[in-house]
């Protein structure tokens, strides 16, 4: 899946989109609210890295 502009997802992209997607990618309607605790971030983004 594609990240913002249509670039492959980098972690720095999604350690901001975690951190506030409504804010990061407009349009996006979701109930998520981000995740605004810098560590949990980072192990979202470490699980990630695991699975590829």
């Amino acid at each position: 899946m594609p990240g913002p502009g249509g670039e492959p997802w980098t972690a720095a992209a999604l350690a901001t989109y975690l951190a506030d997607p409504r804010g990061d990618i407009h349009g996006v309607k979701m109930f998520f609210k981000g995740l605004p605790n810098p560590a949990d971030r980072a192990n979202v983004i470490a699980f990630l890295q695991t699975l590829k």
